[in-house]
């Protein structure tokens, strides 16, 4: 990932934490200076999360099916999107 695509892609990852409104919250690079972390050992971090940022998980959107599952998740805990069968913490896993 060249320069110009990471700032652009934390760009997009803070653009997307305020409009759900947990920027200063659950925001996953706010302990590594907002995508420039202070300290060398810190870079892999911060790369890894940039690179597996994904707005449809957070919203509660499934990444297979589109099927939106925020209300479900948040009331009744769910853990399989009612629509496809996909675990919803690991989008590659499904039940039949």
């Amino acid at each position: 990932m060249d320069a110009k695509t990471y700032i652009q892609r934390i760009n997009e990852i803070c653009d997307c934490l305020e409009k759900h409104g947990i920027c200063n919250i659950e925001c996953p690079l706010k302990d590594y200076g907002c995508g420039i972390p202070k300290s060398s050992t810190d870079i892999g971090k911060v790369i890894k999360i940039v690179k597996e940022f994904n707005e449809k998980k957070l919203a509660g959107i499934c990444t297979v099916c589109g099927r939106n599952n925020k209300d479900l998740i948040e009331q009744q805990q769910i853990k399989f999107c009612p629509g496809c069968g996909t675990k919803i913490d690991n989008d590659e896993e499904k039940i039949n």
